[in-house]
């Protein structure tokens, strides 16, 4: 190797044709994390890291090798490498460290599709609120949000609890998704125990989130293992208010542990006042009828 290519930035190792290494620049011996001394005389497809797909194997298969370039992820040493082999006698492989630019680009995918998720949410919540200003009544409320929430991939399971002022108490008026059963046991708990997250929601007031519910010792045991029969992960429990007055909740499932985001759940709050409203105009209209 010399001196030019033994001193360059990028890693560099030269073999014979049929894989033998017999050259290893420092910056090769930095980036693959191995003794330059331990690599020379060994052969390629045992002395360089190896990765899943074993691209790097498969090409020294063949005496020579034929030209090629690519990028795989090195679990051993944590790593990203763009490789090219250039077959001659003798073959030389250039190796270059593409961690930081594949992390960039996962990133980027990760804020994209957040993003989008966040596009669609709010489209979805638009359109919902749309609908329930022109609610007839409490129940058509109650079934516009089950049914627009519940009726997409983005959410499991919905139930909307109405509160019944006299007693106190939640009673289930509507329900969409994916587990029909699951209603049985939520109506059974609602009338046995104050901890379900749609009562804690009531009580405060304010929206209660349970990132992990089958893991919540605060839920009844029967919700909680009738919810992860069906894969439901996590919950967010949204008041159905206005003005200070709780009318109802809207509890909501996701398939993934903590399963809603930030803007999400701003969302829904937003959902939760104007379904609040609606409410609140359907009540007043019954009483001027009345």
């Amino acid at each position: 190797m010399d001196d030019q290519l033994h001193d360059a930035p990028i890693g560099a190792i030269e073999t014979t044709p049929d894989g033998k290494i017999t050259e290893v620049n420092e910056r090769a011996s930095f980036l693959t994390e191995t003794d330059r001394n331990a690599l020379v005389g060994s052969d390629m497809q045992t002395g360089f890291p190896s990765t899943a797909a074993g691209t790097l194997a498969k090409a020294f298969a063949d005496t020579p090798p034929s030209k090629t370039d690519f990028t795989e992820y090195y679990p051993q040493i944590d790593r990203w490498l763009a490789v090219r082999i250039v077959p001659g006698d003798p073959v030389r492989l250039y190796v270059q460290d593409r961690t930081a630019e594949h992390e960039a680009d996962r990133r980027a995918d990760r804020l994209d599709r957040r993003l989008d998720r966040v596009q669609q949410i709010d489209s979805l919540i638009v359109t919902i609120l749309q609908r329930i200003i022109g609610a007839a009544d409490r129940s058509e409320v109650a079934r516009t949000v089950c049914d627009g929430l519940g009726g997409t991939d983005r959410y499991e399971f919905v139930w909307v609890g109405d509160r019944d002022f006299p007693n106190d108490r939640l009673r289930v008026v509507s329900t969409a998704g994916s587990a029909p059963d699951l209603r049985e046991r939520i109506d059974a708990a609602l009338g046995d125990t104050d901890a379900m997250p749609g009562q804690t929601a009531v009580a405060s007031g304010e929206t209660h989130h349970v990132p992990a519910f089958a893991a919540d010792d605060t839920a009844p045991r029967e919700v909680r293992q009738a919810a992860f029969s069906h894969g439901l992960q996590s919950c967010l429990a949204v008041p159905l208010q206005y003005q200070g007055t709780v009318y109802g909740v809207v509890s909501i499932y996701s398939g993934e542990e903590d399963g809603f985001s930030e803007q999400e759940q701003v969302g829904l709050e937003t959902l939760g006042r104007v379904a609040g409203f609606a409410i609140k105009a359907t009540r007043q209209e019954d009483l001027l009828v009345a």
